[in-house]
């Protein structure tokens, strides 16, 4: 890893959050938020694998850092939406 980024555990937890989202998505047919939930508590946790996963958080934190970094981009549409945009 060429750059560390010290992370606060809100920050780990909301990214843990949208990287779930987008692997989700990366199953789903619908990309519609409002069902997103229940796909993630439903997924079989076998068809994600370790470089998957670390991929997608890669990508959802630098994405996240390119808007600013902080709970307000964590929480604002801005993230949802460019995640979206990637795995639609």
């Amino acid at each position: 890893m060429k750059n560390i980024v010290t992370l606060e555990r809100k920050d780990f937890n909301n990214l843990l959050y949208h990287t779930a989202m987008s692997v989700t998505m990366k199953y789903k047919k619908d990309n519609s938020i409002d069902t997103l939930t229940d796909t993630i508590s439903n997924i079989d946790l076998n068809l994600i694998d370790y470089n998957m996963f670390f991929n997608t958080f890669n990508f959802v934190l630098e994405k996240y850092l390119e808007l600013g970094g902080n709970d307000t981009v964590a929480k604002g549409p801005e993230l949802v939406t460019v995640i979206k945009g990637h795995f639609s």
